[in-house]
């Protein structure tokens, strides 16, 4: 960033002119105009926000205005966030100076090591995702898991539960402790002492959710051994802090929905639950048994007994 900018805590989401990056952008004033630019953290180019396909929030104390395709909708701590024209995670103020502590700019190069999941800090507000589009918004509390999706060079993390999505500054999260133990436990040799390791994030929404047991539906597309696997891993390290849990895997949201009337369903129910249930995590540091097996084909198909490092 120039030195003669300005920095502000507002945030806008536009496509940079310059290398295409989709990141949040920092609005910034060179020198002494009046003018705010948005900043482009990848390419460090600077541009002018006029023009369509703008989507931006800009946080103001207790209150803030959610802007949308020109749409603003005022927010406060008791208010519900009427409908939106698009998907965008709602985002919290990120001061931008705490980030100094932790060089995202290198944490970034290697999403390998990023935590599969943070634990907030304060309570967080989501926007709430149906569709492909925002719906409306919720809150979080303090200490509540949340699935990390992503992470800004400027400290940024973009992080979701329960089908919603959010974006906030990495200290209002335990990042920096969830960071250390993925990277220490992550971390492997290789033969010229380099450190190497290929983890790859699989998406996942929370369709039922019970105190010991978890409905999650996955995307057709990581319909695969390898990307199966690459989630039995996910879902153990999100897990680590956990005693007892269950997460029954679906290939179709619906599928994972109909689990809570299996005694009701009808035959054809029953056959689009099996086809599309395709794996299974158990957990129970009591008897010591964590478990994870996998069956793409349905659970009528061919089963695997993953072993999880």
């Amino acid at each position: 960033m120039p030195k003669s900018a300005i920095q502000s805590f507002n945030k806008i989401l536009k496509k940079c002119p310059k290398c295409d990056d989709n990141a949040p952008k920092e609005l910034v004033a060179i020198g002494t105009s009046k003018k705010l630019l948005a900043h482009c953290s990848a390419c460090g180019f600077s541009f002018d926000t006029a023009g369509r396909g703008c989507f931006g929030w800009i946080a103001l104390g207790m209150f803030g205005v959610f802007a949308l395709g020109g749409v603003s909708v005022l927010f406060g701590p008791k208010n519900f966030h009427a409908n939106s024209a698009a998907e965008s995670p709602v985002a919290e103020p990120v001061a931008t100076s705490a980030s100094a502590e932790i060089d995202f700019k290198a944490i970034v190069k290697n999403p390998a090591f990023y935590p599969g999941s943070v634990v907030t800090k304060e309570e967080l507000t989501f926007a709430a995702i149906l569709n492909g589009k925002q719906v409306g918004t919720f809150k979080v509390p303090p200490n509540t898991l949340v699935q990390l999706l992503s992470v800004s060079p400027d400290g940024t993390l973009e992080v979701a539960v329960d089908g919603g999505r959010a974006a906030t500054p990495w200290t209002k999260t335990n990042f920096r402790e969830a960071y250390s133990q993925k990277k220490l436990n992550s971390t492997v040799p290789s033969v010229n002492g380099a450190a190497q390791v290929s983890v790859k994030k699989i998406l996942y929404t929370v369709v039922l959710r019970e105190a010991l047991r978890r409905n999650i539906a996955i995307d057709g597309r990581n319909l695969n051994e390898q990307d199966l696997i690459a989630l039995g891993e996910q879902l153990k390290e999100e897990n680590r802090g956990v005693s007892a849990t269950t997460v029954l895997i679906y290939s179709d949201a619906r599928a994972a929905e109909m689990y809570q009337r299996l005694n009701s369903l009808t035959p054809a129910e029953t056959t689009f639950l099996q086809r599309n249930f395709v794996a299974r995590y158990f957990k129970n540091t009591h008897t010591g048994t964590e478990e994870y097996e996998i069956h793409p084909l349905g659970m009528n198909g061919p089963s695997k007994t993953v072993l999880l490092r």
